[in-house]
């Protein structure tokens, strides 16, 4: 016999919020106790806006995006984690409302999923990374609901790791006899476990008699012989249960009574008490009569009968079938009905996460082991008579089945009772990339920019621009892609860092340097601001780009690794060419330039595998406004990954597609005229000219000719 897997139960949510939008038709009505009364639309898609939300629901609109679409709306649906698989692509406008409290997403996915399967919303940053949101399962309507405190781009996605309610669909097949003279009439009743609602059961007799559909079907056979009769279950969803078959002898005349066994089976999950206790038997001549007895007394003279235990725990008992002409077989069976539950809260979030888990149990013995698997290679012993709950911290993203397994003796025998396993979701949280700070160097009080990616849409509490030595800046406006802030008024010359906080966990992004101008002074240290490339052998040329470096290279004026000093190509006040030397190691390459030494840009030294860097070969329109779209045409773009950027001078532009010879970007807002270069896997590409043309100003009351 094949393991049981029983039935996954969808969670059910209760619905609170107040505004529904883009309803029509009829709805049926839902009460929850203590509350108003809800009427939810029949419709594929639903938005219920928080109290005190300050958009119209007027303005709210939902639009389901194919990945051409996505693309043409500025994100992609590519990006999303490992062992996740897109179902649903769809934008919420407008994309930059953010509430204080979440609003509910209510949408019947196009692929058609089963009752109970779990599907993960994630949005799509501005990096294109898909940063989790909430998850929900698909209830007996077909649909599924989410909580989120923003707008946008997203995407629903299904973990391929964890089963579907189907993928566990098993059907077992039982006859009344098992052999007996022609014509030997049989009753036949099917069993599954998993499987969606309704199903259809097909068995074969193996007779040329063809193909029967039920889940209770009697056949006859005419003919001595063996037959393999063998039943498969079909469901709702199209899956097919794996064979299952037992072979039916029908003989010339009666064959002496051999043997009985029994299998025991759950009825069904509102009854966790309820057993059915399905004989076989070998042999017999009729009429038989059965005798049971169970280990709390209970006794009964039915065939296959269907027993409520008193309590949870492991039950003994036995069966005598005796028959016509008084031949009696015997047979011992177990029913195991303890219970052993695990819940974890939360079960899905960003790495590192700290889960806390819950375990019960009943029917099981004092001198019971009970092993708590956390689905990492980590486990924990439970003692139920002290405290239930244990806290396991996952450092790493990953999808972890745990799970809690009880053994002990029984009759001399070992019995293991598992309960349901707890999938614990981790991906990599929202971590804040910093691209460059324009300007690189400023006065204090003066108004500087962050760009970057995932910074969120708007700043939330804990989350900070840190300038050198640890001082906070304030924030004049907070954008995923951007922030603006004030130099602090005690800042120095050193690193900036940005610090997001999301589901209560703070991430902070990379550092860059940024030189701190003193009123009244004249000259200025130099600044690097990249290299290109970031790694590479002995010889390699690096391409340094920067401020403050001197118009030409002055005596004494050197780039440096280590203690190693690189071969100059060529020296201008914003990019020197320089040489690594032979005998070089990793470190930082310093530039020193009129008794001053620059902030230090880390180089690997060694054989790396290292890319044609990329190349642009055109950039069409060559001058566009701001929020224009570019094509940019060249080759060794890659493939895009976080890290990639184009840069319109030393401002990031906003990407919309990305292929090995393609990009399609956005005229930043910030940018003014400059070179456009590709940067790629640590590398730069050659610079064109790029003009920055105003906006067509917006007329009103004048007729279009």
């Amino acid at each position: 016999m094949r393991g049981i897997f029983p039935r996954v139960i969808a969670s059910l949510f209760i619905i609170t919020a107040i505004i529904l939008l883009n309803g029509c038709g009829g709805g049926k009505q839902l009460t929850a106790p203590g509350m108003q009364r809800v009427v939810l639309p029949e419709i594929d898609f639903s938005v219920t806006l928080p109290p005190g939300a300050d958009i119209d629901p007027a303005d709210v609109s939902f639009e389901r995006l194919t990945l051409e679409e996505a693309l043409s709306g500025g994100r992609a649906p590519s990006d999303l984690p490992d062992d996740f698989r897109a179902v649903e692509a769809f934008v919420i406008r407008p994309e930059d409302a953010v509430f204080d409290l979440p609003a509910r997403i209510r949408l019947v996915p196009e692929e058609e999923l089963p009752e109970g399967t779990r599907l993960f919303l994630f949005r799509v940053g501005a990096s294109r990374r898909c940063i989790p949101i909430d998850d929900g399962y698909i209830r007996e309507d077909g649909s599924v609901s989410f909580d989120t405190y923003v707008f946008g781009f997203f995407i629903v996605a299904e973990n391929t790791l964890i089963a579907r309610p189907s993928d566990a669909f098993l059907c077992y097949g039982f006859a009344d006899v098992g052999d007996g003279p022609i014509p030997l009439t049989v009753d036949f009743q099917v069993f599954s476990f998993g499987g969606v609602e309704p199903i259809e059961y097909i068995w074969d007799f193996d007779d040329g008699s063809g193909s029967v559909i039920g889940s209770d079907v009697t056949h006859t056979f005419y003919e001595i012989g063996e037959y393999e009769v063998s039943v498969r279950g079909e469901d709702a969803m199209g899956a097919i249960s794996p064979g299952f078959s037992t072979i039916i002898e029908a003989t010339s005349e009666y064959v002496p009574l051999d043997s009985v066994s029994v299998y025991v089976f759950p009825t069904e999950a509102s009854a966790p008490l309820e057993r059915h206790f399905i004989p076989m038997l070998e042999g017999g001549v009729p009429p038989l009569t059965w005798e049971w007895e169970f280990s709390d007394g209970y006794t009964t003279d039915e065939r296959d009968p269907i027993y409520e235990f008193p309590q949870a725990g492991i039950y003994s008992g036995s069966v005598t079938v005796t028959d016509a002409v008084l031949d009696q077989v015997s047979s011992d069976f177990v029913a195991d009905l303890r219970h052993v539950h695990l819940s974890a809260d939360p079960n899905f979030g960003y790495a590192p996460m700290s889960v806390t888990f819950e375990v019960s149990a009943e029917g099981l013995s004092p001198e019971a082991t009970i092993v708590l698997d956390y689905g990492d290679g980590e486990s924990v012993s439970v003692d139920l008579a002290g405290e239930p709950l244990f806290v396991h911290h996952y450092d790493s993203a990953g999808t972890y089945p745990a799970r809690v397994e009880a053994f002990e003796m029984f009759e001399g025998s070992p019995r293991y009772v598992y309960s349901l396993v707890m999938n614990i979701v981790i991906v990599d949280g929202p971590i804040p990339i910093i691209y460059s700070i324009f300007q690189p160097q400023a006065e204090l009080g003066e108004t500087v920019t962050v760009y970057g990616v995932d910074f969120g849409f708007v700043q939330a509490e804990g989350e900070t621009v840190t300038f050198a030595p640890g001082v906070q800046a304030e924030v004049l406006e907070w954008n995923d892609t951007y922030i603006d802030v004030v130099v602090p008024d005690d800042a120095v010359d050193g690193d900036v860092f940005v610090t997001r906080v999301d589901q209560g966990t703070s991430y902070e992004s990379n550092r860059m340097f940024f030189n701190v101008i003193e009123p009244g002074q004249e000259k200025q240290p130099p600044m690097i601001i990249l290299l290109s490339p970031n790694l590479g052998p002995v010889g390699t040329v690096v391409t340094i780009l920067g401020l403050n470096f001197g118009p030409t290279q002055l005596v004494g004026d050197r780039v440096s690794i280590g203690y190693q000093h690189l071969t100059i190509h060529s020296w201008q006040d914003d990019t020197i060419e320089a040489e690594i030397p032979q005998f070089a190691e990793s470190g930082d390459i310093v530039v020193m330039h009129d008794g001053m030494t620059s902030n230090g840009w880390h180089f690997d030294v060694g054989n790396f595998l290292i890319d044609d860097p990329p190349e642009i070969t055109s950039v069409e329109p060559a001058t566009a406004a701001r929020g224009n779209m570019v094509f940019i045409e060249g080759c060794n773009f890659g493939s895009y990954v976080p890290g990639s950027v184009i840069f319109l001078g030393a401002v990031p532009m906003g990407v919309i597609s990305w292929a090995e010879s393609q990009i399609l970007a956005i005229v930043p807002e910030k940018g003014n005229d400059g070179d456009i270069r590709v940067f790629h896997h640590g590398a730069l590409s050659n610079g064109v000219p790029f003009v920055v043309c105003p906006n067509m100003p917006d007329l009103y009351g004048l007729e279009q000719l």
